[in-house]
């Protein structure tokens, strides 16, 4: 039987989950909870305290766990991915204001070699792929991976 909580206090370790993640995954309780983050002092960890702000609010440590991993993926990738996405919109905004080429960083073209590298090392990946290789079966429709449920609910 699983316990409901009206509240926790979680210890987070701040060099496997950045702050930033750990915000993020605190402010997804913000509806209906409160939040508290605070740092140890003297170490790389805080503490996350989340109080339900109703009786009978369903709280888990874990599903706070599960959002904090998915913050901390979804703030690498955006630092992983930060140079592309600032590219990308310098080309936009140049091509909206009629073609004017300006400089993409300090480092000017040099920036430039680096992200067309980048780029096209991306793109090669995304070629090499294959839709026959599938080992989740996202390319099967959905009707198709139902069948057999829907002919045993009509049965029935």
């Amino acid at each position: 039987m699983k316990k409901e909580l009206q509240s926790f206090e979680a210890e987070v370790d701040l060099s496997v989950y950045p702050l930033e993640a750990v915000q993020a995954a605190a402010y997804t309780f913000y509806d209906d909870c409160y939040c508290k983050i605070s740092r140890i002092k003297g170490t790389e960890k805080a503490v996350v305290t989340i109080k339900a702000k109703e009786a009978g609010t369903e709280l888990s440590e874990d599903v706070f766990f599960n959002e904090l991993l998915h913050s901390t993926l979804r703030f690498r990738l955006s630092e992983k991915n930060q140079t592309i996405r600032e590219r990308v919109v310098i080309q936009a905004l140049s091509a909206a204001a009629g073609g004017q080429k300006e400089k993409t960083s300090e480092h000017g073209e040099e920036a430039d070699v680096l992200l067309e590298q980048e780029i096209e090392k991306l793109l090669k990946e995304a070629e090499s792929g294959s839709y026959k290789t599938d080992p989740l079966d996202i390319s099967v429709p959905w009707e198709d991976k139902n069948a057999e449920n829907k002919k045993n609910k009509t049965k029935n």
